[in-house]
């Protein structure tokens, strides 16, 4: 049995990465490694309840505003872990790591994860009101980590502004010159548990950046994928990378003003290869307890009938 059993918060539960990673908290491979019960931050825990099968001991469902702050001192209070995977645009990221700061954990997550924003060279301003809430964070003498995914696969599979799966009509593919363009990707499932993996260690070992990746989609990959797993053929529309590196780079120049420029200087930026990273620390998340889900399996569950299941 591990000596040090973290007790552990998350905030966030309701959205892409908060129910992969609570599942995985709570799981048989990981759950007897935490001192019980998680803390879930959430003002809707029914719609967690149905998405997730916990023990009456596993989860506690807290309340909390995260817009304002009031009330996380409670929550965090003798809490060793906060994991944060709240999205950008909701709440003042900076009340909720002051929180974390007071409450005097041993281990802060916030909400990064995707895209490692030191990577991104002329784009680096697009990501500037993550860089100032890092340097936010370090300014508290917090202990942290980033963990850097790549994108999650399961987007890159079926969201077509960003895939190009059925974009931008039904039955296309659209990609940016290169159809052999490889990205990193990791599925939502396997963020979940590096995260329930790390959340468990001496935070005295973990570094503030991790890496992790499952494999990578290409244009050509997600369309041999698309016809193994639907039966139908994709027809590549190849678009000059110019078409939304030129976009992108104005928008890094200009300023983010809303989340639609956010998303047209990350494409860019991702297109242009000026995110890519290597995975150094997967053996480091995995350590022989989990193995990451190959691609193809990925596209089977998100792509396939259910009766192909």
């Amino acid at each position: 049995m591990p000596s040090y059993k973290p007790t552990i918060a998350i905030l966030g539960a309701t959205g892409a990465l908060g129910v992969p990673i609570i599942r995985a908290l709570i799981s048989e491979l990981f759950i007897s490694n935490y001192t019980l019960p998680i803390r879930v931050v959430t003002r809707s825990p029914d719609k967690i309840k149905s998405q997730i099968a916990a023990g009456p001991d596993a989860i506690k469902f807290v309340s909390a505003d995260v817009v304002t702050g009031a009330g996380l001192a409670e929550v965090f209070d003798g809490v060793d872990v906060v994991i944060n995977v709240l999205g950008f645009g909701v709440c003042d990221h900076n009340k909720i790591a002051d929180a974390v700061a007071a409450a005097h954990v041993k281990l802060y997550i916030p909400s990064q994860f995707g895209a490692d924003f030191d990577l991104a060279g002329t784009y680096q301003p697009i990501f500037a009101a993550k860089e100032n809430y890092l340097q936010h964070i370090k300014s508290l003498g917090l202990k942290y980590t980033d963990i850097f995914t790549g994108t999650f696969a399961e987007v890159m599979l079926t969201m077509p502004e960003l895939g190009g799966v059925n974009f931008p009509e039904p039955g296309k593919l659209q990609y940016y010159e290169n159809f052999d363009f490889e990205r990193r990707v990791t599925s939502l499932d396997d963020i979940g548990k590096a995260v329930a993996s790390v959340v468990a260690k001496d935070p005295a070992t973990i570094p503030p950046k991790i890496y992790i990746s499952g494999g990578v989609l290409s244009p050509r990959i997600i369309a041999q994928l698309y016809k193994k797993f639907t039966g139908k053929e994709l027809e590549p529309v190849s678009l000059p990378l110019e078409s939304i590196k030129g976009p992108a780079l104005k928008v890094a120049q200009a300023g983010v003003t809303n989340m639609d420029d956010f998303f047209v200087g990350l494409k860019g930026a991702f297109y242009d290869g000026a995110l890519e990273f290597t995975p150094t620390e997967n053996d480091f998340v995995s350590e022989g307890v989990f193995e990451f889900t190959p691609i193809e399996e990925v596209a089977k569950k998100v792509l396939a009938t259910p009766t192909e299941h």
